[in-house]
């Protein structure tokens, strides 16, 4: 039996960026409004001009960020970042939610599959060698 080592498969992601700061619950309120209260949506606030993002519905800072407090001023431009992972014919609805909400640059990636090296049959044991070359 053939299989591929290290295959990835990745949901379609549809995201939002507002230029502003909106609040958490409005962002939910949306969707739910517009028939989706999916559980894969986050929000997160994004300091402007970096990578940088905080967890909308609570304020900390999210795992792997190089922010600290001082960068989380209220005097700190923030943008909002939605992200979800839309089922395959709700993309154009969620658009157009998601617009509702003022104006936001919307970028959608489909589902993807990275393949991993094909190997031959798994022998006997589960260790599978390399052939020399």
């Amino acid at each position: 039996m053939k299989r591929h080592d290290g295959e990835i498969r990745g949901l379609p992601t549809l995201m939002a960026v507002y230029p502003v700061k909106l609040p958490h619950e409005a962002v939910l309120d949306g969707l739910r409004v517009g028939g989706y209260a999916g559980p894969r949506v986050l929000v997160y606030y994004r300091v402007k001009g970096t990578d940088q993002v905080v967890y909308a519905d609570s304020g900390r800072i999210a795992p792997g960020q190089a922010l600290d407090e001082a960068h989380l001023s209220p005097q700190a431009q923030m943008e909002t970042i939605v992200l979800m992972h839309p089922q395959d014919g709700q993309v154009e609805k969620l658009k157009a939610i998601l617009e509702t909400l003022g104006s936001a640059e919307l970028l959608y990636e489909g589902a993807t599959l990275v393949a991993g090296r094909e190997t031959g049959e798994t022998p006997e044991g589960g260790i599978e060698e390399e052939a020399e070359g």
